[in-house]
């Protein structure tokens, strides 16, 4: 019987423009396995199976640079695509940069109507600081829930988001490091971010974000669940964390 192995792994390092990249196909202990060229912005062709006798080659994997966190300045931010309804929820590992006196900051949130009266239109989450003393919280419709109190600069918490609306609340897709409201993205302050994941109404995971840098260098997030990545809609550049 023939046994399959896997373990080796693509990685390659790109910076400024190049006509030609060199590709480093790598055995897992990270001993290169054999290099090939392509054009840049062209296919990359891949090289010949490698063989190990009694072992059947299943094939390539790419291998995700990951960062502790991603790290926005204010002004930018990630579109999730995904509209908020009832009996959703969110889990994120999150800190702030900044926490000024008496004003809120979001790292998270959709909202159809403009203003911060509250409504049954909103799901959102952040750090306040004013004369109760500073928290972090989230709002789902009219209801608030303090998450922690007094939270630190720089120090990271986990946090739970339940959306419990009755109803849905329009639809403005959830922005990450911000405030989607009616379609102006809103975030008052630095934060890193180190996962955020949402949940549907049955408890499914439909996205699992994660900080990487893609394969020119660009700090962003991945999603785990659709295979994608989700780049800055805003001004300005994320900062990337150390990796991992």
């Amino acid at each position: 019987m023939k046994k399959i192995f896997g373990g080796l792994f693509l990685i390659f390092n790109v910076s400024g423009f190049a006509e030609t990249i060199t590709l480093d196909w790598l055995n897992e202990d990270g001993t290169t396995n054999q290099t090939t060229t392509c054009e840049s912005g062209g296919d990359i062709i891949l090289p010949s199976p490698p063989t190990k006798y009694g072992y059947t080659f299943i094939g390539w994997d790419f291998v995700l640079v990951q960062l502790e966190y991603l790290e926005s300045t204010g002004t930018q931010w990630i579109d999730t695509g995904i509209v908020p309804k009832p009996g959703m929820r969110i889990k994120t590992e999150v800190s702030t940069n900044t926490l000024t006196y008496n004003n809120s900051s979001f790292f998270f949130g959709s909202r159809t109507t403009g203003g911060y009266a509250d409504s049954n239109d909103q799901f959102y989450g952040g750090f306040e600081n004013n004369n109760n003393g500073s928290i972090i919280f989230c709002i789902s419709g009219t209801n608030k829930n303090a998450i922690q109190q007094s939270p630190l600069i720089n120090t990271f918490y986990n946090v739970e988001c339940i959306n419990s609306t009755a109803s849905s609340i329009g639809d403005n897709p959830i922005t990450v490091f911000g405030f989607n409201i009616k379609g102006e993205n809103f975030s008052h302050a630095s934060f890193k971010i180190k996962y955020y994941k949402i949940w549907n109404e049955r408890y499914e995971l439909i996205m699992d974000l994660i900080p990487v840098l893609d394969s020119m260098g660009t700090p962003c997030m991945y999603d785990n669940v659709t295979n994608q990545y989700f780049y800055n809609q805003g001004t300005g550049d994320f900062i990337a964390g150390p990796t991992l």
